[in-house]
């Protein structure tokens, strides 16, 4: 991946790379950050049956009734020539231009995520994208739905599709009826906390650090097998 083309606002950042991909960031409130990244997607704009309030038009009808729109989010930027740094009433963030991967600290400038560069944000042949950031030892992770066995997730891998699980084991079944994209990071290391919640809606699963490489650091993969990372 090459430099994108960015441009951007007060409030939101945009990336065109050459290989039609396009990414956003930007702040829904101070301390929630929102990462678009679009596979060759032409798509744009918000358009969810989760999102309830943000400061994007949310344009899917079923949600029309219930949906508030809430101020834009302002942010200082410094471009520099590999990075770019974003500065928060409450968070900070690093892109790294060339790989885009994404870097987020608190105010205190303890890093609370880290995308992993080069493979942050990746598709795969049968259409498939991956998001993965970094994690080690000191990491638990909870939430994602309805699930069995350990509430620490880190070292399993969890499925992002429904299933009527008649007579499961109450240790080792996955899924069960509901699953929910959306689980908080706990770091012992630096006792800092966050949550990820992914916007999309088809069958996927997210690796807690099951999985190594020899190749790339430690790292927790979501997948899902289509739409785009949000």
């Amino acid at each position: 991946m090459n430099n994108p083309i960015v441009s951007g606002t007060k409030s939101s950042i945009n990336f065109s790379f050459s290989n039609g991909d396009t990414a956003l960031i930007r702040f829904i409130t101070p301390d929630i950050l929102k990462v678009v990244y679009s596979f060759n997607d032409t798509s744009d704009g918000l358009k969810s049956f989760a999102v309830i309030s943000s400061n994007e038009v949310n344009t899917c009808p079923e949600v029309r009734d219930e949906f508030k729109l809430l101020p834009p989010v302002y942010f200082s930027a410094k471009f520099e020539e590999e990075k770019i740094r974003i500065l928060g009433a409450k968070l900070k963030v690093e892109v790294n231009k060339d790989s885009f991967s994404v870097r987020v600290f608190n105010k205190d400038d303890r890093l609370i995520h880290e995308d992993i560069p080069e493979i942050g944000y990746v598709s795969d042949d049968n259409k498939r994208i991956n998001h993965s950031f970094a994690v080690n030892d000191f990491h638990k992770y909870y939430g994602s739905g309805e699930r069995t066995g350990e509430l620490n997730k880190y070292g399993h891998t969890v499925k992002m599709y429904c299933c009527d699980s008649i007579g499961y084991d109450p240790i080792h079944t996955d899924p069960l009826y509901k699953h929910i994209p959306f689980f908080t990071k706990v770091s012992d290391d630096n006792k800092c906390y966050c949550g990820i919640f992914y916007d999309n809606t088809t069958e996927g699963q997210i690796n807690f650090g099951q999985s190594r490489s020899g190749y790339w650091p430690p790292f927790c993969r979501a997948t899902f097998d289509g739409g785009r990372i949000e």
